[in-house]
């Protein structure tokens, strides 16, 4: 039985440069990476059922992306929910300004659910594991920071039944001041 319902999606931030970091130890304790899931910083998930995405929303999270700037990060401590291990961003300001920019836009979809009275910024590496596992992966990983890697867009991620594949890219603005002209991914939705 899979833990995802079929037409999910969630906007989140891809973290390529952890990914040869934290691959085995989030192939073997987080079950999401055996879904597909890249690391990851999530902005907001879920958010609109997949059937329910149109050009509207897609040109709306486009452009609430462009009012952002692209800024640089690190994964610079390791933090810890019950059962979860994570690694937090720092700074964590603009992850949670993102998160909040998209919820304004879309309220019905609070992050998490609405479980969460403020969702903490964080790229999660062990899930539904013992204290003393997170013990060993704290005391690996910590070892293993600060990861620095650049935040340049949003990525739209869905759920098929099966695995997470990445849908859209939405750049945020670069640095420099103009639109990034990377585009989006040509996935599309279907």
């Amino acid at each position: 039985m899979t833990r995802y319902v079929t037409g999910s999606t969630g906007i989140v931030v891809t973290v390529p440069e952890a990914e040869t970091i934290v691959a085995d130890v989030r192939f073997r304790l987080d079950p999401a990476a055996g879904y597909g899931v890249p690391p990851h910083v999530t902005v907001l998930f879920p958010w609109l059922p997949i059937e329910s995405i149109g050009d509207a929303a897609l040109s709306a999270l486009a452009e609430l992306a462009t009012g952002f700037p692209c800024f640089a990060a690190e994964l610079s401590a390791v933090g810890r929910f019950p059962g979860v291990g994570w690694l937090a961003p720092s700074p964590s300001e603009p992850f949670v300004a993102l998160t909040q920019a998209v919820w304004r836009r879309w309220p019905q979809t609070p992050p998490y659910q609405g479980r969460f009275v403020e969702p903490v910024p964080h790229l999660t590496v062990a899930d539904g594991q013992p204290e003393s596992v997170l013990d060993a992966v704290t005391a690996d990983l910590t070892l293993l920071l600060p990861i620095r890697f650049r935040v340049n867009d949003l990525v739209l991620l869905g759920f098929n039944g099966a695995r997470w594949k990445v849908l859209e890219r939405f750049p945020l603005l670069v640095c420099d001041g103009t639109n990034q002209q990377s585009g989006n991914s040509g996935v599309g939705i279907a």
